[in-house]
């Protein structure tokens, strides 16, 4: 009896070992299908593969070239198929700092030479929320897409605040940053949207408008509805402004009013050059006070003698 035990536990073993590994098997397979392994990218609602990036730092790249970067508590962002990972076609960012706004190629050094230059740094920026896209031209404003292509936008809201290597800086609640193209040409330009209100600082000049354009290229910024200046020696108020950075000129095409050293005024057609304090306007009435009033009588008094 106890062989004949023995022979049937060595007969059981291998079925019993065989039985036990496939139920093994069974088991792994049921949990796979109940618990799978989350995946690095995800599909959106419109079915394109999102990355996501948690407290990053990001540099985006269009032809080849650096054109912003930043630190992000959230990056979540699809990019163009084969392309790499910098060259994204959409992102949503989620407190936004430390970021850096890259310069232009140059087309002449550009075509020159085989090598894509090194961009250097033009601008610092923050913000609460941003939303980046490749261009659409349908969101260019109707007098921008005739003479422009826009390669790409960048939606900055919440605080949000600019500032260019050369001193100018913008605090704004919503911007809209672009680089665009002009039509048929190589030449490139970065361009700021805003129609939410907008303050500027440069030097001695402090600015607010509810709705400006701010080319960086050119350093011009275009002011318009309840704008309001102050510099050294004067205030004005206007509806349209027009303030050259670069040579340092304030152009106001209606009517404005304001103050110089204290004496208030009114004028039409006026330029302020700051550089050289020189006020120069189509029309202007002067409001003096009634020392200086009674001044300008004796002296037309004296005149008439």
């Amino acid at each position: 009896m106890r062989g004949n035990g023995q022979r049937l536990r060595r007969w059981l073993t291998p079925w019993v070992t065989l039985m036990g590994v496939l139920s093994a098997f069974f088991l792994v397979y049921r949990w796979a299908i109940y618990y799978k392994m989350p995946l690095p990218s995800f599909l959106g609602g419109d079915q394109r593969p999102l990355i996501r990036l948690e407290n990053a730092t990001f540099t985006a790249t269009v032809d080849s070239r650096s054109t912003w970067s930043l630190h992000a508590k959230v990056i979540e962002f699809d990019r163009q198929p084969g392309a790499a990972l910098s060259n994204i076609r959409s992102a949503n960012i989620t407190q936004i700092s430390d970021g850096m706004l890259y310069s232009l190629p140059n087309p002449s050094v550009q075509s020159s030479s085989d090598k894509m230059p090194l961009s250097k740094k033009v601008a610092t920026f923050y913000a609460d929320k941003g939303e980046y896209t490749l261009g659409q031209q349908g969101d260019l404003p109707y007098d921008l897409a005739l003479l422009y292509t826009l390669k790409w936008k960048f939606i900055m809201s919440g605080s949000v605040g600019f500032k260019t290597d050369s001193g100018i800086e913008m605090k704004t609640p919503h911007l809209i940053l672009m680089e665009l193209q002009q039509s048929g040409k190589p030449r490139l330009e970065q361009r700021i949207l805003c129609n939410q209100g907008a303050s500027f600082t440069h030097k001695e000049v402090t600015l607010y408008a509810n709705s400006t354009r701010f080319n960086l290229s050119e350093q011009l910024i275009e002011c318009v509805d309840g704008v309001r200046a102050t510099f050294k020696g004067g205030t004005i108020q206007t509806d349209k402004m027009y303030w050259s950075v670069q040579s340092q000129q304030l152009y106001c095409p209606g009517t404005v009013t304001g103050r110089w050293h204290e004496i208030p005024f009114i004028a039409e057609n006026m330029t302020i050059d700051l550089k050289n304090r020189d006020y120069m306007a189509r029309h202007i009435d002067l409001t003096l006070p009634s020392s200086l009033e009674k001044i300008g009588e004796s002296i037309k008094q004296q005149r008439g003698k």
